[in-house]
């Protein structure tokens, strides 16, 4: 459709852009993958076909090789045997033949030539048309056919092939052992089709590889962006509410006491200010909690020892029983310790909320590999929901009635400012573990 004149068309935002890009990447490193995956099938495939016609190449050779040694001999009119077999190798030497049996019966009648593959002198069970190739040599079991029959009046020749105690039902082979160039030229052709194939397929799979590295940074350079934006909002929205709001909630909340006060104590007015003291009360825990997830600047790092800092924290957690194991802490940490405070609270604080009645098992550890301070909070309740392990950190979302849904998003804000991460998981044993994980120097 048409646009009117001076309207504008609609521009991809930055957003709209990376999202674009992200889809088209991901088309990319999917073809690039389909590609590599289709191509190595070809190979195999392609591989399957020419070890099938080689089969049937060395085998028609094979077969040819026989038959010309079956009529040099003239087989059908006297024993094979009767021919030296040495002169047959030598006569077939330029055709590749190196080895000649007449086995029946399980019986080696006559032999010349060395054999190389299984079986040698002592061939036994064999199966008419059985073939094994190893390299170029390759063995052929062919059918020895019987002599037949004279003319009338000329005598019985009975069965000469072999002697008077082998003779009953004739079951005689021709072995051959041959070398041939057929399978080394097809085979030498196929490597070097595998190797251009799996140099394309490994470059497929790299270049889908790098786009794949480059699609996941996209996408958390999207993902921060996003954050930036909603912390950008947060930001002006915190300073809203701590020029215009805090000023008139701490006077209502001020008022309201005094107010409370001066009722008398089990009138309805008395309850009703009472009340408006507590929400009052919520509310300014509130703005704090805001002004905690967006509080940005430099980091005051002083070296602090862990114990003084965990007294420090429980100081402003009144009746929150904790158990901490400072065995392998490090001697000192080198933090913002009100900042990373805040971020402890917050997580002793939901962990005694998720079980009241336990001790909150508190540690801090240093790690060698890698080199790194470990502080791991641990409860004994519900434990995290599968699949929320990184949903509980986005701002405001909360399982509690009363909760903001801002104190771990603070928490973990407050982690990554001193470099390091937060991770929540569920312990094997039950209950929640949230482990601050710290570089150290």
């Amino acid at each position: 459709m048409a646009t009117k004149p001076g309207t504008r068309t609609a521009q991809p935002t930055g957003a709209g852009l990376a999202r674009y890009a992200r889809a088209a990447l991901a088309a990319v490193v999917s073809v690039a993958a389909i590609a590599s995956v289709s191509l190595a099938v070809t190979v195999w495939s392609a591989r399957a076909g020419l070890d099938a016609a080689a089969d049937a190449l060395v085998r028609g050779e094979g077969h040819a090789l026989i038959d010309t040694i079956l009529n040099d001999t003239h087989a059908t009119e006297r024993p094979v045997t009767l021919t030296p077999l040495d002169g047959e190798i030598a006569r077939r030497e330029s055709a590749g033949l190196r080895y000649l049996a007449v086995v029946i019966r399980d019986h080696v009648i006559g032999a010349a030539g060395t054999p190389q593959l299984e079986g040698g002198n002592g061939l036994r069970g064999l199966e008419l048309g059985q073939m094994t190739i190893r390299g170029q040599r390759v063995r052929l079991v062919g059918a020895l056919p019987p002599v037949l029959p004279r003319e009338p009046g000329e005598g019985e020749v009975g069965d000469p092939h072999r002697p008077p105690e082998l003779r009953g039902d004739f079951r005689g082979f021709l072995v051959i052992e041959f070398e041939t160039s057929i399978v080394a030229g097809l085979r030498a052709a196929m490597l070097r089709t595998q190797v251009v194939a799996g140099a394309a397929a490994l470059v497929l799979l790299l270049v889908a590889g790098v786009l794949y590295m480059v699609f996941v940074r996209l996408a958390r350079a999207e993902e921060d962006a996003e954050r930036a934006r909603r912390l950008a909002a947060l930001g002006q929205m915190s300073a809203i509410i701590a020029h215009e709001l805090r000023n008139p909630i701490a006077a209502l909340k001020g008022h309201c006491q005094l107010l409370a006060e001066d009722l008398p104590p089990d009138t309805p007015e008395a309850s009703k200010a009472r009340r408006i003291v507590d929400e009052a009360q919520r509310l300014e825990r509130l703005t704090a909690t805001l002004l905690d997830y967006v509080r940005d600047g430099p980091l005051d790092l002083r070296e602090i020892a862990p114990a003084a800092w965990i007294g420090q924290v429980l100081q402003s957690l009144p009746g929150i029983r904790v158990s901490a194991d400072l065995s392998e802490a490090p001697p000192a940490l080198r933090i913002d310790a009100g900042r990373l405070g805040l971020a402890l609270s917050n997580l002793l604080r939901n962990a005694a909320l998720a079980a009241p009645e336990d001790v909150i098992a508190l540690q801090i550890a240093r790690r060698e590999v890698p080199r790194s301070v470990v502080i791991e909070v641990r409860d004994l309740g519900a434990g995290i929901p599968t699949g929320d392990e990184e949903r509980i950190f986005e701002p405001f979302v909360t399982s509690r009635v009363s909760g903001t849904g801002l104190g771990l998003a603070a928490a973990r804000r407050a982690v990554e400012q001193h470099g390091g991460k937060l991770e929540g998981t569920t312990h094997p044993d039950g209950g929640a573990v949230f482990r601050i994980t710290l570089p150290r120097d």
